[in-house]
């Protein structure tokens, strides 16, 4: 599972590093370098998603019927959005200009281990998040993600 947050920049080309230890995890669990970069449909992050991962998820979107509303936005935002990647020799994956431009990353940028895909966000956006919802948890909300902890079983 990818875990961790790692601060890395991005080069004048638009090239970052992808982080080590998330790179011997690819290596580990899936045995392949391909990642699929798409657009969080709310946040402005990317998804980044093993190959693997993104081809059993893309093919639940490509199963909802083709002319349902909740299915054409689905497809048009993830699937019409997404970028395959190769990480190079020097460890690094290019992030297409309009990819960059859509969620703000710029020079400094964070990634983020979510358990089986990584998201990738500028570090202004990432700490605004972070700021944001420690804001947003009163003690009421935060008994209820407590309560929904123990449901869980965590």
């Amino acid at each position: 599972m990818f875990r961790g947050l790692y601060e890395h920049g991005f080069d004048s080309k638009g090239r970052i590093a992808f982080p080590a230890d998330l790179r011997d995890e690819l290596k580990r669990r899936y045995d392949d370098e391909r990642l699929v970069l798409t657009k969080h449909l709310k946040d402005p992050c990317l998804l980044v998603y093993p190959l693997r991962e993104w081809e059993e998820f893309e093919a639940k979107v490509a199963k909802l019927p083709q002319f349902d509303p909740t299915g054409e936005l689905l497809r048009r935002w993830f699937i019409g959005r997404s970028r395959d990647v190769t990480i190079d020799q020097q460890g690094r994956i290019l992030v297409p200009q309009e990819q960059r431009a859509d969620t703000q990353l710029d020079k400094d940028a964070v990634w983020l281990g979510e358990g089986r895909i990584i998201e990738l966000w500028s570090k202004a956006n990432h700490r605004a998040q972070v700021e944001g919802r420690r804001a947003e948890i009163s003690p009421e909300k935060l008994e209820q993600l407590l309560h929904k902890a123990a449901e869980l079983g965590l």
